[in-house]
């Protein structure tokens, strides 16, 4: 940890807080073409440590809580520093938010916030003086909605320990869903603060001004035996010995400011196994261990239905209905590829890529996985990664900083990619899987003559009739770079994050060690994060390497309510691990807890019970507990899941504890693209 002087923060303090930095096999050495970082000591310390610009504090026993981002620490007017993250995470748990952007100004005591009211808690909880009739845009603007819903926010900072100034002095509410399209949340659902706090500008500006006419009577008056700060410590029910919990952080002396696991204390891991130096080295080795199991699920796309539903928003001023159309699919089963059929694919990818004359020296943008990146991989050839929500900036940008030659894609996206040819002169080879309009290819080859356009299925029949041996000499090393991950561009321009198979592998030992006791081949791992995440592909290729099926899913799937005439990805796939991040699991969450208070009180009181019994860990009771009541809320996620992630920003402590008892242990943790490494 280094001092943060400035918000208050000690290394030698009590307990040590500060920034957090990270030195070992798993961290980058450098950012894409971009000298003026590489060299800032700032970033990367003179010793080799990377300021990861977290906030941490170690806990006695061992484990590190991550407070929030410097960057999102807010100086106010009194002098004391706010967390905005952190305040998130934490309201984000009152049962009237759906979703939350916290905005302090210097000039404020306090923080305000814009908030998506939760509509159908919501309405459970209308003044009797409120007509409730109105549509949701109508019930935002209510005064007496906007004292409410700021009324139960700051309960819940109450509850969780916050200080006077941490508290909300007012809210701004707002019924539109931030999505990845609107640009608001990021393809991993993480907001995007400049973005909201812009687009709300105005009400900030007047909810302040407001809020200070009406004097700090709306502020909470807290009781003197709170101690603060309060930090959300990251811990786990799983926890063997040296591993987890009291003794598994090496120390070597009292105040020490570096640390390491204990088990890692003499020699940090750098692979998940011996003789694995790359992720190729990981599919080869898949495919020798798991042969013929299944490793890779998929649904096909059967139909789509449409439904029209009439949305009240605001236009000029005066509330509108519109019509929207919403979009449900129907899906086929799951079918699966085996781990000896990836190879396979693999190989042939590899080889129709040699034919088309790609080399180490390349890069191609890949904007979606996984068979092609591990392609690219297996012959030397860098990829870069690439968000379909970047836009048509973010992916021009990424094209043309590698200097790529070619970009693989899904048939969906070809339009986007075709109008970005023109401003990425290096692109010669387009690369798509699905089925493609045959005009969206005839623009595509308009754009010049170099341009190839091959499908996936064509690549690889290419590649088939192709001798292994032209293979030979392309097989990448520990040392050879592997990835250009760029960053999501929140706080400016998408930054290239350079990566090697050593730094992959060495993240992928990292989890392996944590969690390979407590995992199996005869679990499933249900993946719908953007592949191009850190964290998934990260966590996707521990569990490859360990054996387990991975299932394919999307966001708007999951559940049985977002399909018609087939189950949900969940209840189809029935997985026994997940990676999610806070807002999805604060969706499910409030999802369990609307379905029992919308049961009978003999049906609320068993499930009380239940939790009660579970939670104090009552020998006997807490077996039964689970079985006979809780076993139905778990029936949501299919009813297999035992471990679950949380990654992003932080999970409040509240949502952690009551889906560990009632659900699934979870374990939060934050992996930065920087570091590579799920932290728990």
């Amino acid at each position: 940890l280094l001092d943060i002087p400035e918000a208050g923060y000690s290394a030698s303090g009590s307990p040590p807080q500060g920034e957090v930095c990270i030195r070992g096999p798993s961290v980058t050495k450098e950012y894409y073409k971009r000298d003026d970082l590489n060299h800032d000591e700032t970033i990367f310390t003179k010793d080799g440590w990377l300021r990861t610009g977290d906030v941490g504090q170690w806990n006695p026993d061992g484990t590190m809580s991550l407070m929030d981002r410097i960057k999102n620490l807010v100086e106010l007017a009194s002098g004391d520093y706010i967390a905005l993250e952190r305040l998130e995470s934490i309201y984000r748990s009152c049962s009237l938010v759906a979703n939350i952007c916290v905005y302090a100004s210097t000039d404020a005591n306090k923080p305000i916030a814009i908030i998506i009211p939760h509509e159908q808690n919501l309405r459970t909880m209308l003044p009797t003086s409120v007509d409730p009739s109105q549509g949701l845009s109508s019930l935002c603007r209510e005064k007496k909605i906007q004292e409410l819903v700021l009324k139960e926010c700051n309960v819940t900072g109450k509850n969780n320990g916050f200080q006077p100034m941490e508290t909300l002095q007012a809210v701004v509410l707002t019924p539109d869903e931030w999505t990845p399209e609107s640009g608001l949340v990021n393809a991993a659902q993480k907001i995007q603060r400049k973005k909201i706090s812009n687009l709300f500008a105005e009400e900030i500006e007047a909810s302040y001004l407001e809020a200070s006419l009406l004097g700090s009577s709306r502020s909470l008056i807290f009781p003197s035996s709170v101690s603060f700060p309060l930090t959300l410590t990251i811990t786990s029910k799983v926890t063997p010995n040296a591993y987890f919990g009291v003794g598994s952080a090496g120390v070597n002396s009292k105040g020490e400011k570096c640390r390491r696991l204990a088990i890692a204390k003499d020699k940090l891991v750098t692979q998940p196994q011996e003789g694995l130096e790359t992720t190729t080295d990981l599919v080869d080795y898949a495919a020798r261990t798991h042969g013929t199991k299944d490793a890779f699920g998929w649904r096909d796309i059967v139909d789509i239905h449409h439904r029209e539903k009439d949305v009240k928003k605001m236009v000029g001023g005066k509330e509108v209905t519109e019509k929207k159309q919403w979009q449900f699919f129907e899906l086929s089963d799951y079918k699966y590829i085996s781990f000896l059929e990836i190879q396979t694919r693999v190989s042939e990818l590899a080889r129709g890529l040699v034919h088309y004359g790609i080399t180490s020296d390349n890069v191609f943008n890949i904007a979606s996985w996984p068979l092609m990146s591990h392609a690219c991989a297996s012959v030397s050839t860098t990829i870069a990664t690439a968000y379909d929500t970047l836009g048509e900036a973010g992916l021009t940008r990424s094209l043309n900083e590698p200097e790529c030659v070619g970009i693989f894609t899904n048939a969906d996206l070809l339009p986007t990619v075709s109008r970005v040819l023109k401003n990425t002169p290096s692109v010669r080879f387009v690369v798509y899987d699905g089925e493609a309009k045959a005009s969206v290819l005839t623009d595509i080859s308009a754009v010049r003559e170099s341009i190839t356009i091959i499908h996936m299925d064509e690549l690889r029949a290419t590649g088939r009739e192709k001798d292994v041996e032209t293979l030979a000499g392309r097989r990448p090393t520990g040392d050879t770079r592997l990835c250009i991950m760029y960053t999501s561009g929140s706080t400016g321009a998408p930054k290239g994050v350079v990566l090697t198979h050593s730094n992959i592998v060495a993240a992928v030992g990292g989890v392996q060690t944590l969690l390979g006791k407590h995992l199996n081949p005869d679990d499933s791992f249900l993946a719908y994060l953007p592949l191009a995440h850190i964290h998934e592909y990260v966590v996707e290729l521990t569990l490859f390497f360990l054996g387990m099926t991975t299932g394919f899913g999307r966001v708007k799937t999951l559940t049985d309510a977002s399909v018609r005439k087939c189950k949900g990805d969940l209840a189809a796939f029935r997985p026994s691990v997940m990676v999610g991040v806070p807002a999805m699991w604060e969706t499910i969450r409030e999802g369990i807890l609307s379905k029992i208070r919308e049961g009978s009180v003999v049906a609320q009181s068993m499930f009380r019970s239940a939790y009660a019994a579970k939670q104090a860990n009552v020998p006997g009771l807490a077996q039964l507990a689970d079985s006979a009541v809780l076993s139905k809320v778990k029936a949501a996620t299919g009813g297999r899941l035992k471990l679950a992630l949380s990654g992003g920003v932080a999970l409040s402590h509240e949502t952690q504890e009551f889906l560990s008892v009632a659900l699934v242990t979870m374990l939060p943790g934050v992996c930065d693209i920087t570091v590579q490494k799920p932290h728990t």
